[in-house]
């Protein structure tokens, strides 16, 4: 009985040989049989974890000594698992999602903030430092030292706007009234007076068109026309 058994393990164990006569796997201690159980050398990982077309679902191998595929087994990772670059699961979803990037908290928009990812949703996470000054924060508002304030660029202002225009700037944070444009000289302003050098003065002073009248010189132009650049 010896004899044949001694007789049939050659044979066994050239199962587990590849062509080139090197053992693909190794026999199992006192068995004779092949480890992987493939007599080609491959490799059983049934049921070892791998990642299948959604990954942010679970998997588990299937292999035989021709393929091996990963099975979706319908397990969620947990949310803000990462699932590529850039990219973290959400409830079983691949979403965009760049951990630590810049971005505008909803709840304070003059403040800076990081993106957090952890929680598998992009959060705006709010930080000491203000945002600069100036910054919109919403329509006619800027920002100013970390709070949101009134401030409506572009709007005429000025007590005294016969001879000049000027407008608010907001890029400081705070509204200012800046110098736009002034009228030409001569341009008339008020009764018996013209514009000279953004002002308006009396005809009647000395070196404005001789101390005569200018009821009828040019008139004030329109906004559009005869401006002034600064």
């Amino acid at each position: 009985m010896l004899a044949l058994l001694l007789s049939l393990l050659p044979a066994a164990l050239e199962g587990c040989r590849v062509s080139s006569g090197v053992d693909a796997c190794p026999a199992d201690a006192g068995s004779g049989a092949c480890a992987s159980g493939h007599p080609d050398g491959s490799v059983d990982a049934t049921g070892a974890p791998c990642v299948p077309a959604n990954p942010c679902h679970t998997g588990a191998k299937t292999s035989s000594a021709a393929s091996s595929l990963c099975v979706d087994t319908g397990g969620l990772l947990p949310n803000g698992a990462s699932c590529g670059t850039d990219l973290v699961c959400s409830g079983g979803t691949c979403v965009a999602c760049t951990e630590g990037a810049s971005c505008t908290p909803g709840a304070s928009p003059c403040h800076t903030g990081i993106l957090n990812c952890t929680n598998g949703t992009p959060t705006c996470v709010q930080q000491a430092a203000a945002g600069p000054n100036g910054s919109s924060c919403g329509p006619s508002l800027v920002c100013y030292q970390g709070s949101c304030v009134s401030c409506a660029a572009g709007n005429f202002c000025g007590t005294d706007r016969r001879c000049l225009e000027s407008v608010i700037a907001c890029d400081k944070g705070m509204p200012v009234c800046t110098q736009l444009f002034v009228y030409p000289d001569g341009t008339y302003c008020d009764t018996n007076s013209v514009c000279r050098a953004g002002s308006c003065v009396s005809c009647g002073d000395a070196g404005v068109d001789g101390g005569g009248t200018c009821d009828g010189g040019p008139r004030k132009p329109s906004l559009d026309a005869s401006l002034i650049p600064l």
